[in-house]
């Protein structure tokens, strides 16, 4: 079974990275029929990654500044990637993710 995490990029140093990191890898080595990646959504590339150095990700880069043309870039990547994966199961992070889902 695939499941996905879905999120806005996050700093990589707060509370949300230990809980979604935990998650994770309690899912993967208690079934290893159990596959979790995670895609986010990022305007730059300043987060940091050390938290997700075992856990697959994917991520849609966008920034412009026009609102409604960054969430469409940001469908359309996530759309693909949905497509490559087929996730069983999506868990959005946040509200943003939810409505992009």
């Amino acid at each position: 079974m695939k499941i996905a995490f879905i999120g806005e990029a996050v700093s990589g140093f707060g509370g949300m990275e230990t809980v979604i990191s935990n998650v994770i890898h309690t899912f993967e080595n208690n079934s290893p029929k159990i596959n979790c990646e995670m895609f986010f959504f990022c305007r730059n590339d300043k987060m940091d990654k050390a938290w997700l150095k075992e856990i697959k990700y994917a991520q849609s880069f966008s920034n412009i500044k026009l609102s409604f043309l960054r969430r469409a870039k940001h469908v359309y990547n996530f759309s693909q990637w949905l497509k490559e994966t087929s996730p069983n199961i999506v868990i959005c992070i946040d509200v943003i993710s939810r409505l992009y889902a």
